[in-house]
């Protein structure tokens, strides 16, 4: 396979850069958004919405959430690339949709998107408050956990590049 082409077919060309926020991934979702796949789970402290993107009819399901951190872009761009695959109409989408179950929160933390920085509006990693459940972001990130019911979660998350590929000497630019 030609992974620079597969590539190049599914970007999402217009979320790019290091700044990726509510306004940017709202058009594109909405655009997305043939069959009710879209809805609004909840709002963040200073009321941004924060959207659930479901997609497929298969058995297994896979729950993944992005920018739970705010300055976290890189893989909110990565999981609308996926979700940009799941859109079209080829065999490998075919598969995907049908023999599984995606369910998203592309920006968990609409908030620390809108000011670029790791925690919430009131200065929380929300992260470090999946236990407490103090913020309205966490609240809501359980609430789709419990009702989704998944079969696999991803927290999706950037990566500095002093961690490394195994002993590639290749940085690690996602993990989860």
């Amino acid at each position: 396979m030609d992974f620079e082409k597969f590539y190049q077919e599914n970007n999402v060309q217009s979320l790019y850069g290091r700044y990726i926020t509510l306004e940017d991934i709202e058009p594109i979702l909405k655009k997305w958004n043939t069959n009710n796949q879209l809805n609004t789970v909840g709002y963040s402290v200073e009321k941004r919405p924060i959207y659930s993107y479901q997609i497929g009819t298969g058995k297994t399901k896979f729950f993944l959430w992005s920018q739970m951190h705010g300055n976290e872009s890189t893989t909110t761009k990565a999981l609308f690339d996926f979700l940009n695959l799941l859109q079209k109409d080829s065999e490998i989408s075919r598969q995907l949709v049908e023999s599984f179950t995606f369910y998203c929160l592309p920006m968990v933390n609409p908030d620390g998107a809108f000011y670029y920085t790791r925690e919430n509006a009131n200065k929380i990693d929300l992260n470090r408050d999946s236990q407490n459940l103090t913020q309205p972001e966490s609240k809501v990130l359980r609430e789709c956990f419990n009702a989704f019911k998944p079969d696999y979660c991803y927290n999706l998350h950037d990566q500095r590049t002093i961690f490394g590929v195994d002993d590639t000497g290749k940085p690690a630019t996602v993990s989860f």
